[in-house]
């Protein structure tokens, strides 16, 4: 398959205007010309379930992974949403995520690790 931009850094939204609106860094926009020209049958792989904190960072780690795959998208088919469906992939990543959080604690039932805040801890007397 040919891509719709042969070169990656010929895709419109790495262009210096569009960069310089969204106050692209220099770093992100190596990491999404680095996005851009992965291959048309390997998107950008999604965030682990333990790399999003669930804090409502900004910008959060699926937001970083979304602008990537948009990029790759808009090389390989034109816009940004042409190409394979990831959200049918994405909901079963999801689903197999959340059936890992399933933790047992010693002398209780299974507990979900999401009850809690990120980095906490308790003390166990």
């Amino acid at each position: 398959m040919k891509p719709v931009y042969a070169d990656a850094s010929d895709v419109p939204s790495l262009s210096a205007a569009s960069l310089a609106r969204a106050r692209t860094t220099h770093t992100r926009h190596k990491q999404l010309l680095r996005a851009a020209r992965r291959p048309h049958d390997a998107p950008p792989p999604r965030p682990g379930a333990d790399e999003c904190c669930g804090s409502s960072c900004k910008p959060c780690v699926v937001d970083l992974w979304r602008e990537e795959v948009d990029v790759w998208r808009e090389r390989w088919w034109g816009d940004k949403k042409g190409g394979p469906n990831l959200s049918a992939t994405a909901t079963a990543a999801a689903a197999a995520a959340a059936a890992t959080c399933k933790v047992a604690v010693e002398g209780e039932q299974s507990k979900d690790k999401h009850d809690r805040m990120p980095g906490a801890f308790s003390l166990e007397w």
